[in-house]
């Protein structure tokens, strides 16, 4: 999933795909895995690094959007 969000090639599409699936796996992570309830929030905010990214091309997107 990281690959894929720092690959500026992708359309607008599979970012916003990428971004629901993971929205949906840090929603539910606490059924996941039963021994650490938390790992894919983690994961996701700590050691994907992504934050940066989804911030860049949610502000890319308006810009697209107001012009």
């Amino acid at each position: 999933m990281a690959a894929l969000i720092s690959d500026k090639q992708n359309s607008i599409r599979l970012y916003k795909r990428v971004m629901a699936l993971m929205f949906d796996l840090a929603l539910n992570d606490e059924n996941i895995f039963e021994e650490n309830r938390t790992m894919v929030r983690k994961t996701l905010g700590e050691q994907m690094g992504i934050l940066e990214r989804l911030i860049e091309l949610l502000t890319d997107e308006g810009e697209l959007e107001n012009n």
